[in-house]
């Protein structure tokens, strides 16, 4: 029969017990995740950002002038509208 070496495998869990808590805190894998966290929304923001600056402000101006347009006609045709009453009254 095989011998077993109790010994030996309790050294090597409290090495790598030592290994891991000898770990310097920029070196864990919760500040690593933190990290990460915070450089794929420093992406997202960056993306949104740089797509609102190029075709956003594209997209206001054109619905801008669109809707001022809009504007001028129902203004047009209300007054027109109206200056028809009132040339049907004289």
């Amino acid at each position: 029969m095989a011998e077993v070496d109790v010994g030996s495998d309790h050294s090597a869990k409290s090495a790598s017990a030592a290994t891991i808590s000898s770990l310097a805190w920029y070196q864990g894998l919760s500040f690593r995740g933190i990290v990460g966290l915070v450089l794929v929304s420093a992406l997202l923001v960056a993306g949104t950002w740089y797509v609102l600056e190029t075709r956003g402000k594209q997209l206001v101006l054109e619905e801008s002038s669109r809707l001022i347009e809009q504007m001028g006609n129902n203004a047009v045709s209300g007054l027109l509208t109206r200056s028809g009453e009132i040339a049907a009254l004289t």
